[in-house]
């Protein structure tokens, strides 16, 4: 058996601005909060899920809640079916290489299977193009559970917790419960300095998602005996979910809000759908390939943002 060693981890001093004093804390808050995360929190967390009986190997078939009294504690785990985010760039990529490698093939002089010629251009059935892309949907989409715990009212402001170390967290009773209840407590004033601090820092740069630099950045300062390291990185962020449901998104009200080969499949005409330059043969809705390829073209180009990256922040406290 493990020899317990109490830890007092102690409240800090709320933020006030950029100075030596208050980097200080903010290093003491960032290290305080992992601690509490991985040896109280997270412990007593797990064990409460897992007290649940459910897990990704395990679904309920619907939304539910689990009690859990721990003395005169009360707890609950609200366990939630869901389909976890398919990996959308997956789901575009697999399309977006089939089109490419029926045009070149096309090009090439050949005849690839389910490619017609209408006015000597390459055609594509858009129902075909939806059952693709159906089929690739439900190769990356898993389901599972999400849990939430939900905690009685936190301690109102408690100045220390003492962490056993040693003693297992995992252990539902209710010294653990009080225990994870006032690290939860603690970690919430912790994040407000590293909110407050970080927020700041992050100003001095004068970058931010609406003021992205033209290439990457490098910003230095030195606050009492820390030096930090702000790396503005600019980049492209593609909303591929939003490409694929342009695509296939069934409409609601409006049949604007459809995705274009639904539409197309459906007979509706919009402006936007002229891309297509649709054709119908045997009932079926056949779209030009290279209008669709240079629809997918402008589709990701429509969803990307100019964002940036100024984290992980780099730190050093010197000696």
């Amino acid at each position: 058996m493990a020899r317990i060693v109490p830890i007092t981890v102690g409240m800090l001093p709320g933020y006030t601005g950029l100075d030596g004093g208050n980097a200080d804390n903010y290093y003491r808050a960032g290290q305080r909060d992992a601690f509490l995360a991985s040896e109280v929190v997270r412990p007593f967390d797990a064990a409460l899920k897992d007290g649940t009986g459910y897990s990704d190997e395990n679904i309920p078939d619907k939304e539910i809640e689990v009690a859990s009294d721990i003395g005169d504690l009360s707890f609950a785990v609200q366990v939630t079916p869901t389909t976890k985010r398919p990996g959308y760039k997956d789901v575009f990529d697999e399309l977006d290489g089939y089109l490419r490698a029926r045009l070149a093939d096309y090009k090439a002089g050949n005849r690839p299977v389910g490619v017609l010629t209408i006015d000597d251009e390459p055609y594509i059935s858009a129902n075909e193009v939806l059952d693709r892309l159906g089929k690739a949907r439900k190769k990356v989409i898993a389901r599972g559970v999400s849990m939430k715990v939900s905690n009685p009212e936190l301690p109102a402001a408690p100045q220390s917790v003492v962490v056993p170390l040693g003693m297992d967290m995992a252990e539902l009773n209710e010294g653990n419960a009080r225990r994870y209840l006032e690290a939860l407590a603690l970690s919430e004033r912790y994040a407000e300095i590293i909110k407050g601090f970080e927020g700041d820092l992050l100003g001095m740069t004068g970058f931010g998602k609406d003021n992205p630099p033209g290439q990457t950045e490098h910003m230095y300062t030195q606050m009492g005996v820390h030096v930090f390291h702000i790396a503005t990185v600019p980049y492209q962020s593609i909303s591929y979910g939003k490409v694929i449901d342009g695509l296939d998104n069934e409409p609601g009200k409006k049949p604007e809000t459809g995705g274009d080969l639904v539409l197309v499949a459906a007979g509706i005409e919009i402006p936007r759908l002229r891309a297509y330059d649709a054709r119908k043969r045997d009932g079926d809705a056949l779209v030009s390939l290279k209008g669709l390829v240079r629809r997918m073209e402008k589709l990701v180009e429509e969803n990307t943002e100019a964002k940036v990256r100024q984290k992980p922040i780099g730190h050093y406290p010197i000696v």
